[in-house]
């Protein structure tokens, strides 16, 4: 009241006020606001009368007439009569709705309030006020009345057969309770009654129509328009548990039929997949059917839904839904009013705070206010300044404030408002300033230029603010926001659905799923199908302000595989304190699950090699007493567990080893030694002496400290009587060693006397058998054949001086037997003797040998060196390469079955070397070497130990590898120097 006072004895104060009023006002949308200076007739607008109104002539927007026009003709005079009327009452608030004409032909329904300002003398002088649209409303009234009106001439007209007239009586009984209820519902809300209140009737008529067993109830749209608030029909624990739900195509229900704006009918809910982990919440209230009607205007959004609630399965009748019709038609009108109501308060109340907190900044604000003149130069500083930072005024002057600002932001600050002192834009920065006790606190700076009305700028105007607060909130912030997304647990944020809202990084790493996969889909994405009840349980749980600590489950990554994790989920609360979601923070404790399993299997694995093992085990505590024994153990020494249990370790050892045992324990304890093993005699139960060895170490916790003796006790007794009589066969063995020494020396002398005696007579015997093959071969050259060619000379004497025919037939059968044995006896000498081995060397002789095998079946190729590297060797050499080469080869014709062979000989750094090679049968060097000679072999064994003695007593080698089924190939190495 004290600022209308001051607004009516001051019009000039009014006008000051009122632009920067309407800056700071924040017009809502769907509303606009006013500012009528009623002297002048100038008229300021805001918001929603240039959007309802279409595009006006801005000088013609600017005055009152540009009213008028608007105006609907049949308003115009009653409008203004009720203007007038006011003004002349000198009333202060003002309502009222009319119609304005838009550019395009249409009309346009607007409900405006607001107020009157008058001066000293009672004249007004300036109005304000805002405005709404509300021509959905007007016109879902008006076909709500016709539909009134339909139904009453209907009920007045309408004659009625005497069969129907049953059934018409009971629906107008009917229709007069459900005109009962709009009416109750409708003098509601006229009267100002809650939102809650007013729809109360129209539940009741629900419930009243459809029986005992139904529920009804109106939920709206929340603020952010993404939500739905419960507002009366069902119980308050239902109403908390769905506050807030989702409005989209993934939501049940109400939120479904909002987001389609259609009926969304559900006669069973147990069978509806969607439902499936809301069924607790069903069952807690008991019930099976939910129908849900969007309310909404003709052609708008919609404001809210209308749910239906029924115990057992139910599907609407046509009846049922004509009654939603009508239900929704008259919340429609009562919400769209409430609505109405609560946002021309609202914005009432937001212009009401505007001009105050405007007059508040125009006397005093929190921040430090300085001016300086065009250049820059500070000319005043307010003394919240000088309180601040401690210094004077004087000090602060032209540049002097920057002293204040922390040197590391000083040079900086002052080239950007020399920089906007250049320009003339407006000047903003954050810095540090130093505080009076020498501390620094961050603040903004922001200057304004004044200009005259040439655009000029002729001083600087601006304020320094405090946001010290802010920025630490926002490194808080930066920092709780990087621990997040550095952790290395998964963090992931959910509301009350279960739809993902937030996803950090560790999440992607544990699960797979980047984030712009998964935020706003089901959490159940990351369920194993046969966990999917679990989010039904968890939400639950959430929805009565529970938190879950260290729940152990499994969870589905992207690739399929299922991961152990622990979850622990906290709620998370708006400022109100109201449950919006929770946080889920997800450890992999696949690890350790596997460690735990394997740490259970060996405690078991270690509890059976204990119970069984036949090697005696040990624990015992630091002061030496027995904790447990293992069966071996104690039949090893003939005691029962109970019985080891009251003893020390040491009375149990042999008098005799006892020190030793106890000094080695020690240096076990103070850490000299690792572990120790060691064999010591123990006295068994029934006095005789029992030999052990024993392997003693710690067991340790996980920071290392020892907790137990460990001891492996092996019963040697047996091995100490074995070493015994052992030592005594040992010295007879040291004995006989020194004589078999001895006497292998000399045997090893022989051997390598008789082995040297044996290649050199090998390689006599080959020259022996090579020479003896010459001298028979020059025998029968010399004897035999000189006989041979003698007997045919003399048959030839013969055969002419016979006349008889019987003998020449005689003559001529001699001859031919002597000409058959004469070519006998040269083929003979050429095999035990080949002349070409002898004139031409062992190059010729290899092409003859390979030419001659195909006596045998076989087919040689023979490569050789050209004439030029023809090589010169002792006859004894070259005698002894063509026998090995003709016995390997013939070797090879009987059993290599492929009836080839190759022979090669070439010279390889000063070495002779000659390769028969075939792809035969091949045979097992090994089964040569170990058996007999074997009926598929290659060669016998004292063939091939002929052929290496040879080449040996050479300084050659033989070399031979064959392979059964991959043939054969032995080399013959001689070295030439």
């Amino acid at each position: 009241m004290d600022h209308v006072l001051a607004c009516e004895s001051n019009p000039a104060s009014i006008k000051h006020l009122s632009k920067p009023t309407s800056r700071l006002l924040e017009i809502p949308t769907g509303y606009g606001a006013w500012e009528w200076n009623i002297v002048s007739g100038e008229v300021q607008w805001f918001g929603m009368h240039e959007r309802s109104a279409g595009s006006w002539d801005e000088r013609d927007h600017d005055h009152i007439q540009s009213f008028t026009d608007m105006l609907h003709p049949d308003d115009r005079v009653r409008v203004w009569q009720k203007l007038n009327s006011s003004m002349a009452r000198r009333e202060i608030p003002y309502a009222d709705e009319y119609r304005v004409m838009h550019p395009d032909g249409s009309v346009r329904w607007i409900s405006g309030t607001g107020r009157f300002y008058y001066d000293g003398v009672g004249k007004p002088v300036r109005m304000t006020g805002v405005m709404q649209g509300i021509t959905e409303r007007k016109q879902t009234e008006a076909k709500l009345h016709e539909s009134e009106e339909r139904l009453r001439l209907a009920q007045s007209t309408a004659n009625i057969g005497a069969t129907k007239r049953k059934h018409a009586e009971q629906a107008l009984r009917e229709n007069e309770a459900w005109q009962s209820g709009q009416k109750e519902a409708f003098q509601a809300a006229m009267n100002g009654a809650s939102l809650e209140d007013s729809l109360r009737p129209l539940v009741r008529t629900a419930v009243r129509y459809f029986g005992g067993d139904a529920r009804a109830a109106f939920y709206r749209v929340r603020d952010d328009g993404a939500t739905l608030g419960h507002v009366v029909g069902m119980s308050e624990a239902y109403a908390r548990s769905v506050e807030g739900f989702k409005i989209g195509k993934d939501s049940l229900s109400c939120g479904l039929a909002m987001y389609q704006v259609a009926a969304v009918i559900t006669p069973d809910i147990t069978q509806d997949p969607r439902w499936r982990p809301w069924l607790w919440l069903a069952q807690e209230h008991r019930f099976r059917t939910c129908w849900s009607f969007p309310v909404r205007a003709t052609d708008g959004p919609a404001l809210g839904t209308l749910a239906l609630y029924f115990n057992e399965p139910r599907q609407p009748t046509a009846r049922a839904l004509e009654l939603v019709d009508v239900l929704t038609h008259a919340a429609t009108i009562i919400i769209s009013r409430h609505q109405e109501s609560s946002e021309r308060a609202r914005v009432e109340h937001i212009l009401r705070e505007s001009e105050a907190r405007f007059r508040t900044m125009a006397e005093t604000v929190p921040s430090m206010l300085f001016e300086t003149d065009a250049a820059g130069l500070n000319t005043w500083t307010s003394e919240d300044w000088c309180r601040f930072t401690g210094q004077t005024p004087e000090q602060v002057a032209r540049h002097g404030w920057a002293e204040a600002l922390h040197p590391d932001d000083r040079e900086v600050n002052l080239s950007q408002w020399l920089r906007c002192m250049e320009t003339g834009r407006n000047f903003e920065s954050q810095q540090r300033l130093r505080r009076t006790d020498g501390s620094y606190t961050w603040v903004i700076a922001q200057a304004l230029p004044v200009r005259d009305e040439e655009g000029t700028v002729r001083r600087w105007v601006g304020s320094v603010t405090n946001i010290d607060v802010i920025m630490r909130a926002e490194e808080e912030r930066a920092r709780l926001a990087a621990i997040v997304e550095n952790t290395s647990d998964a963090i992931i944020g959910k509301d009350l659905q279960g739809t993902i809202t937030s996803w950090n990084r560790a999440a992607e790493t544990l699960l797979g799923y980047r984030a712009a996969e998964v935020i706003g889909r089901s959490v159940t994405v990351l369920f194993p199908p046969d966990r999917l009840e679990e989010e039904s349980a968890i939400l639950g749980r959430l929805w009565k302000g529970e938190s879950i600590r260290q729940y152990e489950t499994v969870r589905r990554c992207k690739d399929g595989r299922d991961i152990s994790v622990s979850l622990t989920i906290s709620l998370v609360r708006d400022k109100h304190g109201r449950i919006i979601g929770a946080s889920k923070i997800l450890r992999d404790i696949s690890e350790r699950k596997q460690t735990e399993t394997k740490l259970r299997e060996s405690e078991a694995q270690f509890r059976n090699v204990f119970e069984h093992a036949g090697t005696g085990i040990v624990i015992v505590n630091l002061d030496g007493n027995f904790v447990q024994c293992n069966p071996a153990y104690c039949a090893m020494l003939g005691y029962a567990e109970d019985e080891l249990l009251q003893v020390h370790f040491s009375a149990l050892v042999h008098v005799e080893d006892r020190d030793v045992n106890l000094a080695e324990t020690k240096r076990l304890l103070t850490g000299e030694l690792p572990y120790f093993e060691i064999e010591n005699r123990y006295v068994h139960k029934n006095g005789e002496s029992v030999w052990v060895r024993k392997f003693i170490s710690l067991l340790r916790d996980d920071e290392g400290r020892p907790m137990y003796g460990l001891a492996l006790v092996t019963d040697i007794t047996e091995r100490r009587k074995t070493e015994q009589e052992l030592l005594h066969a040992k010295e007879h063995l040291q004995r006989w060693a020194v004589e078999l020494e001895k006497a292998v020396k000399e045997k090893t002398s022989e051997l390598v006397q008789s082995q040297t005696r044996l290649r050199s007579l090998a390689g006599e015997l080959s020259l022996a058998e090579q020479r003896e093959r010459k001298r028979l071969a020059g025998e029968l050259h010399d004897h035999l054949q000189q006989l041979l060619v003698l007997g045919k000379l003399t048959v030839g004497q013969g055969k002419r001086s016979a006349g008889r025919p019987g003998c020449d037939i005689a003559l001529n059968r001699v001859d031919d037997i002597l000409s058959e044995a004469l070519t006998y006896s040269r083929t003979l000498v050429t095999e035990l003797s080949p002349p070409v081995l002898r004139d031409h060397g062992l190059a010729a002789g290899l092409q003859w040998l390979g030419a001659y095998m195909k006596k045998h079946g076989q087919t040689v190729t023979v490569k050789v060196p050209g004439e030029k590297k023809e090589v010169q060797l002792p006859e004894d050499q070259v005698i002894l390469l063509f026998q090995s080469v003709r016995e390997l080869l013939i070797n090879s014709s009987k059993h290599a079955g492929t009836g080839h062979a190759t022979v090669t000989m070439e010279l390889v750094d000063g070495d002779l070397r000659i390769i028969v090679s075939d792809d035969g049968a091949g045979f097992d060097l090994a089964a040569v070497a170990a058996g007999p000679h074997p009926s598929g072999g290659i060669s016998s064994k004292f063939g091939l130990f002929s052929i290496e003695e040879r080449m040996l007593s050479f300084g050659g080698r033989f070399d031979l590898y064959s392979t059964p089924g991959q043939g054969t190939t032995a080399t013959l190495l001689l070295p030439l120097t």
